[in-house]
């Protein structure tokens, strides 16, 4: 495992994330100020990048915190990989197969099933195949970017995308189809909770390639 992983998320988030950290270690975050700006947490030092350093010798600790931080639903580098060059026009967000229950996973499954022509539409993609394998679930959905903005957008969708599924009592793989791609797909956002000023530029982002009207279903 890396020493150094690198969270996707805005300036304000990294409070959060050292809150987090902290609840998940049992103890309290100290803020070092200026000029590092960084918090120390039992050893953790996570900077103002946004980069947790990882302690020699906490590895196999570090694993478990990881997962529970994705869990929760930050964002870490290693789960952003670039595919070998046939995919490399593609962003590949990959998800630890551990952190989906098999009922999860299925219900994942059904709800790419019923948004699927929505998907294909909002990221301009012809494919929303999941790609499993026993330690890896891989998302090849959206275009190849390293634009600060997108690659949050795209892996904060996954990853409330991924709670929707391990909350979901009961799920449809029926398609469904809209009159107004743009109304659709914010709604769905909102339900997955893209919601507030703080979402605002990723639901710019994961709404610009639809046409429509985001603000009423049947227009003005």
């Amino acid at each position: 495992m890396k020493n150094e992983i690198r969270f996707t998320l805005e300036s304000k988030q990294r409070p959060k994330l050292a809150q987090e950290i902290g609840n998940i270690l049992g103890t309290a975050p100290h803020y070092e100020r200026v000029p590092s700006c960084a918090y120390d947490i039992a050893g953790y030092r996570l900077d103002k990048e946004g980069v947790l350093h990882i302690p020699e010798g906490a590895e196999e600790t570090a694993k478990d915190l990881i997962l529970q931080l994705r869990e929760r639903g930050f964002q870490d580098d290693a789960e952003i990989t670039e595919e070998v060059p046939v995919q490399q026009d593609k962003l590949t967000i990959v998800i630890p197969r551990e952190s989906l229950t098999d009922t999860a996973l299925e219900n994942l499954q059904k709800i790419t099933a019923n948004k699927q022509t929505l998907f294909q539409r909002a990221f301009q993609t012809d494919s929303t195949e999941i790609e499993i394998t026993d330690e890896k679930i891989k998302i090849i959905w959206f275009s190849y970017t390293t634009d600060s903005d997108e690659m949050a957008a795209y892996t904060q969708f996954i990853s409330r995308l991924c709670d929707m599924a391990r909350d979901a009592k009961r799920v449809s793989s029926k398609p469904t189809e809209t009159d107004n791609d743009k109304y659709a797909f914010r709604c769905f956002l909102l339900r997955l909770g893209f919601i507030g000023k703080e979402y605002k530029t990723a639901r710019k982002i994961l709404l610009r390639n639809l046409t429509g009207n985001s603000a009423f279903r049947c227009g003005e």
